[in-house]
């Protein structure tokens, strides 16, 4: 396990500050441009974005690392089991993921000090806030690759790239006026249910034991596909 814990280390070291930095570029102007006034919170945002996106990168350099070194086959040959296979990538994203939203905390925090700083605007938000809010971008971002990974396991990641472009197209849906009809009403539940307990806290924490147990059955399923696969 410890071993391809630091192959996979060894991938993506070499990436990891300059994918972090480029996202945080990135996000300078998509922060900028949603700023509008000091009711904002532009630390949670820039926040937000350095965490979620370093973590699709990573997956992806991983996996494609695999296919192009070969390595998904020459790993079979050392004395690890497909499972142990699985759940060291699983284990390294999830670490990954974490490492990424301290970075993004750090952003946040940062981002709120220059527009205090020289904007000499109100900048609510504190470091519980910005720190929240990329533990729980990043959950959310591990249990959506959770939901790609056992494709790219089962046939590799060159071809199950096609599927990783469907998600993004959920989105589209909200145009169409009953499942627009129906998410308003489930936001306004939630907003209310919020509202009625005094803090959003517990409803954050369903939400992240959700995607742990997502991510957890996607892990198991990964084992499956993977110890079935045929090189």
């Amino acid at each position: 396990m410890k071993a391809l814990f630091y192959a996979d280390w060894c991938t993506i070291r070499e990436t990891f500050a300059r994918t972090v930095l480029v996202c945080a570029i990135v996000a300078v102007p998509m922060v900028a441009a949603s700023y509008t006034d000091g009711s904002d919170a532009p630390g949670v945002f820039a926040a937000t974005i350095v965490t979620v996106m370093p973590i699709f990168y990573f997956m992806l350099g991983l996996f494609g690392a695999d296919e192009q070194a070969g390595w998904q086959e020459v790993r079979l040959a050392l004395p690890v089991t497909p499972s142990s296979v699985v759940r060291a990538r699983y284990a390294f994203l999830a670490l990954a993921g974490l490492a990424a939203a301290l970075v993004g905390t750090l952003c946040g925090l940062l981002t709120n000090v220059l527009f205090s700083a020289f904007a000499k605007l109100m900048v609510p938000r504190g470091v519980f806030t910005i720190a929240a809010s990329a533990l729980g971008v990043a959950a959310f971002g591990l249990a959506y690759m959770a939901l790609l990974m056992p494709m790219a396991f089962k046939i590799g990641i060159s071809k199950a790239r096609v599927y990783f472009t469907l998600p993004f197209f959920i989105p589209l849906l909200l145009n169409v006026p009953p499942v627009r009809d129906a998410f308003a009403g489930m936001t306004s539940q939630l907003e209310h249910m919020s509202d009625a307990m005094g803090t959003p806290l517990p409803l954050l924490a369903a939400g992240f034991l959700v995607c742990v147990a997502v991510y957890l059955v996607s892990m198991r399923v990964s084992e499956r596909v993977y110890a079935a696969r045929d090189f």
